[in-house]
């Protein structure tokens, strides 16, 4: 959705972070549901960021607890259930947001 109202903008960002409030005016998505997207592309890039460090020498598996530690303090979550209940309430919110701006399946 972000490429897509980027594009339709005609803005050169690339970054995520940087393309949702571009595409949001785009879309004309309301500014709360942008702030909900915006929220959710910081929270996304902060795992992923933090589980491509943790695993960069090694393979995946369960993670020890230092791993665990960086990945929370990385996140502001105090618990790996806290952070995992987080991005599933992110993702259904998310979720809803592109249901009603490009309709559901």
């Amino acid at each position: 959705m972000a490429q897509a109202g980027v594009l339709l903008a005609g803005s050169p960002v690339r970054r995520l972070q940087e393309q949702v409030p571009v595409a949001c005016e785009a879309l004309g998505v309301p500014a709360s549901e942008g702030k909900t997207l915006g929220e959710a592309a910081v929270l996304y890039w902060q795992v992923q960021a933090a589980i491509r460090l943790i695993y960069w020498a090694s393979l995946p598996g369960e993670i020890g607890t230092g791993a665990a530690a960086f990945l929370l303090r990385e996140t502001g979550h105090a618990s790996l259930q806290d952070l995992e209940e987080s991005l599933a309430e992110t993702a259904a919110r998310v979720a809803a947001i592109v249901d009603d701006q490009v309709g559901g399946a």
